[in-house]
């Protein structure tokens, strides 16, 4: 996650940038030559690389700190991870950026220039003004469909409408999906409810954007065997599938299948030739791996001893999956001092992540105890007439424990309210 602080909080007796930033950012190494932010692609035992340097609009290389600023002119420094920066600034930033505002290089000079307007959302307050609204869940915004079933008075006769529905609509994988809320939601029926669901994993058996939307329902309601059940259906669709791969691996691990998942976390390896990308999918798999082989390295008789685990996880870490290749859509979190900061998948994950089938992205959230986090949705499209499905997992880093949330993207180009995170780890979802 991004932090910040302003220069008002750097100490008089800081000497250089490095020293106004040692001990300020959890999860930030400051060496003697290097700054090296969790997640990048320099390693926390090395002093050489780590993080790139940012300052007023001047780019400096991770070994090149920028010595020469005096820290009583800091407006701010902004610690940003390879995750969100590569977007921004490329391979430079692949062990993550600094970003220096000095007070006489800033708006606040009324000096600003042009060229630096592509940075103007660090500059400014970026300061959330609770534009978000909240999803429409009234029932004259359902589809029809859901409106002619939802408008029956007696289960029998909300059943006869699906079935007569379904003549017109079961099509749709989306369908199922929606008249299952319904009747679990409304009739507490899970049984009938989830027959209802179980129609995609036989009318779209090879479809794999609606059997990731199964997946994901049965995930949220705790039915793993279910969940597994469908992802190797997936993987066997779409073996090649970082994506693919790295499901099932999770599910298996979930079960406590580590030696199969420790083979397909393998095989997610070999398939990017050990290169590992600093965001996506790849980040996702690398800190599961790790994981597993902290905790499980026994049950599978590995010596973990030759492995490096990250003591400094953060509070929670939020990983998003989308169930449709080309859906585009931006996340913003807003932190506990309303400071918000977007984040875009079809900028950040490059074509060429795509292809391999990198779907998924994970971001760190620190400083819990600050107050809450609200985490909104703003839907860009996916190039079809049908909805987009996104898989959000909450997990906390201190107990390993993992909350499953998903949601339905149809109306595009409105931030919606999706979710809270609030200390010490309480999640709401509008």
């Amino acid at each position: 996650m991004i932090k910040q602080i302003s220069g008002d909080e750097i100490t008089n007796l800081s000497g250089t940038i490095l020293d106004a930033m040692r001990g300020r950012f959890a999860g930030v190494s400051v060496g003697t030559r290097s700054v090296l932010v969790r997640g990048g692609s320099a390693r926390f035992d090395s002093d050489v690389g780590g993080a790139a340097w940012d300052v007023d609009g001047n780019l400096y290389n991770g070994d090149s700190p920028p010595y020469h600023i005096n820290v009583n002119n800091v407006k701010s420094i902004t610690v940003m991870p390879a995750s969100w920066a590569q977007a921004r600034y490329g391979m430079l930033a692949s062990g993550g950026i600094v970003i220096i505002r000095t007070i006489s290089g800033s708006f606040d000079d009324m000096k600003a220039r042009k060229d630096h307007l592509y940075d103007q959302p660090m500059l400014r307050n970026n300061i959330y003004k609770g534009d978000a609204v909240y999803f429409e869940n009234k029932l004259d915004s359902q589809p029809k469909y859901l409106r002619a079933i939802a408008n029956e008075t007696t289960f029998e006769n909300a059943y006869q409408q699906y079935l007569l529905q379904r003549n017109s609509y079961g099509h749709l994988a989306h369908f199922y999906v929606d008249v299952h809320n319904h009747f679990s939601q409304k009739w507490k029926l899970e049984k009938i409810a989830n027959t209802i669901l179980s129609n995609i994993e036989e009318l779209f058996n090879n479809d794999v954007n609606a059997l990731k939307v199964l997946a994901y329902t049965y995930e949220e309601k705790g039915l793993n065997l279910k969940t597994q059940s469908i992802y190797e259906t997936i993987y066997a669709l779409k073996p090649v599938l970082v994506q693919s791969q790295r499901d099932l691996a999770h599910c298996y691990a979930k079960l406590g299948n580590y030696k199969k998942a420790w083979l397909l976390y393998g095989k997610h390896i070999k398939t990017v030739n050990d290169s590992l990308a600093t965001n996506g999918t790849d980040v996702i798999v690398k800190n599961e791996l790790l994981d597993l082989l902290q905790y499980h390295g026994a049950d599978m008789d590995i010596d973990v001893s030759q492995y490096i685990f990250d003591t400094e996880k953060g509070d929670m870490t939020l990983s998003v999956e989308w169930n449709n290749p080309n859906t585009q859509f931006e996340l913003q979190f807003v932190g506990p001092e309303q400071h918000y900061y977007n984040w875009n998948n079809a900028v950040d994950i490059s074509n060429a992540q795509l292809l391999k089938g990198n779907f998924s992205n994970s971001f760190t959230i620190d400083d819990l105890s600050k107050g809450q986090w609200l985490i909104n949705i703003k839907y860009l499209g996916n190039y079809e007439n049908t909805p987009s499905y996104l898989k959000f997992t909450i997990k906390d880093n201190k107990t390993g424990k993992e909350t499953i949330k998903t949601v339905k993207l149809y109306t595009r180009n409105i931030f919606y309210k999706f979710m809270s995170i609030s200390p010490p780890d309480q999640i709401v979802s509008y």
